[in-house]
């Protein structure tokens, strides 16, 4: 038989299985006997001795005991730093982050104690519960502290940037750059500053400087994913998974992140929404909870969205993805109320006038978090267009045609826009510019007919309106437009 490694682990599975089992029923009894012995010989506020007798018990995985000799040692308050970092650290292996915190904030508070490693800590703590706020101020106090590691500013710099903050992370990560020069964390965070700012080609061309042949964490793998996914090719953003698997295969933000590829690049829905269930087991990420709610809005489940993200908003956060949801449910709403015929066309209008000043403030919100979310700035000057506010509209316009230059739909607007505010010329431009993308659009030909009857140019009117009916012999409005200019032209020369 050959021996492989599987074999010989096997084996040992089973000889520890019979040993165990074959142990006297007073096994774990001695153990507790033994630990009321050590209490009564054990002084709380020998700090050092209490952790080894804990860790004693850690080992032999009685964690209640090892947690009742870290709050007889608590209890004396002692002032040392060691003992609020050893027990948070424990409390954090039981999966109990938020007893972690407090018992880290009341050395810094209380007992007034400050520690590198606790404020490290501290950071991570609240990194990992999003609250990046405190995770920045903890990072920032470390880095301050200790200028040998680059980490602690890295993860302030990005703290900062998950706050949806402008100015503040540039701070962050030049002093990341001028102390770590060489450091794979630089390309990184100004990688993160700029795909948090929208601009994902700058922050490709960053995370394209890092080598990704030395050592690289979990976390990088994870954004990387992130990135390409924003890039839309999907296999790289998976291949970025996998090594983050093999990196740690239970690092947080691997499951949300691929439940949100499945969401992005399977067509069956059904695929997406069992990843998002397996996700929801074991994270509780902010973009978990977006992406399920943009599964429930395609899939029409408009309640269970706007729940969703009600709560995830009720902080004030600065998630402009959640904000551009909601903006989509409440539009969603709008169309709702128009195909209500139990309204009167007075009763639709107010209603869609009241749900429609809800939807263009969380559009705003969303389209102010990014310059290069095209989705919010098309559906927010829609809004506005439709409301009659031309000028916002075309501003908004503008901006998503910056964010996709070669839109039609966009372009299409634009020249409306103009239209609407009798500003001919930059209407003619629009439509011309748009006969650049299609040169067969019908809808930028009649335009330009409309604007050359309306300005007096009725025998250019007349080619551009012959031009449709090349390309679409059943176009009314061209027909009707040319036999209009052709009942002119009769009553003139008679």
């Amino acid at each position: 038989m050959k021996y492989t490694f599987r074999n010989i682990s096997l084996a040992l599975i089973t000889v520890l299985f019979i040993t165990c089992a074959s142990l006297p029923a007073h096994a774990e009894q001695s153990l507790d006997e033994q630990f009321t012995e050590d209490m009564k010989n054990f002084t709380p506020v020998l700090v050092e001795e209490g952790l080894e007798l804990a860790r004693k018990y850690m080992l032999a995985e009685r964690f209640d005991l090892a947690e009742r000799i870290f709050e007889a040692m608590y209890a004396e308050k002692p002032h040392t730093y060691k003992l609020y970092y050893e027990y948070a650290s424990f409390l954090e292996r039981q999966g109990r982050r938020n007893e972690a915190i407090e018992k880290l904030e009341t050395c810094v508070n209380e007992v007034d104690l400050f520690s590198y490693d606790v404020q490290v800590m501290l950071g991570r703590l609240y990194f990992h519960e999003q609250n990046y706020s405190k995770a920045a101020r903890a990072y920032e106090q470390a880095g301050m502290v200790n200028k040998i590691y680059p980490k602690p500013v890295f993860y302030w710099g990005v703290s900062l940037v998950l706050q949806g903050l402008k100015g503040e992370p540039r701070r962050a990560f030049q002093l990341l750059e001028k102390r770590h020069p060489n450091s794979f964390y630089v390309p990184l965070g100004w990688s993160i500053y700029h795909y948090h700012g929208g601009e994902h080609a700058k922050a490709k061309e960053f995370l394209d400087k890092v080598d990704e042949g030395g050592e690289l964490s979990a976390f990088y793998w994870v954004f990387k994913s992130a990135l390409y996914m924003q890039l839309k090719d999907y296999d790289t953003a998976k291949a970025a998974l996998d090594k983050a698997l093999e990196v740690d295969v239970l690092y947080e933000g691997i499951l949300t992140n691929q439940a949100i590829l499945a969401v992005l690049s399977e067509k069956n829905m059904g695929k997406a929404v069992k990843a998002i269930e397996t996700a929801k087991e074991y994270e509780s990420f902010n973009e978990l909870i977006m992406a399920e709610a943009f599964v429930n809005i395609r899939m029409g489940k408009m309640d269970e969205a706007r729940k969703a993200l009600t709560e995830l908003l009720q902080d004030g956060r600065t998630l402009y993805f959640a904000n551009y949801l909601m903006g989509v449910i409440f539009v969603q709403d709008i169309e709702n109320v128009m195909r209500d015929s139990k309204l009167s066309s007075e009763e639709k209008q107010k209603k869609a006038d009241s749900i429609s000043e809800k939807a263009v403030g969380y559009l705003n919100y969303a389209a102010n978090g990014d310059n290069n979310f095209f989705p919010a700035f098309f559906l927010l000057a829609k809004l506005q267009f439709n409301r009659g506010d031309f000028d916002q509209a075309l501003v908004n316009f503008q901006k998503a045609s910056q964010a996709m230059p070669d839109n039609i739909q966009v372009q299409t607007f634009v020249g409306h826009c103009y239209l609407k505010k009798n500003k001919f010329n930059n209407a003619r431009k629009a439509f011309e510019a748009l006969l650049q993308l299609d040169d067969s659009n019908t809808h930028a030909l009649n335009c330009l007919g409309y604007i050359s009857a309306v300005t007096g140019n009725t025998q250019q009117a007349e080619k551009y309106f012959k031009t449709t009916l090349n390309i679409d012999k059943r176009n009314k409005y061209a027909s009707q437009q040319l036999k209009k200019l052709d009942d002119l032209k009769n009553r003139r020369e008679r």
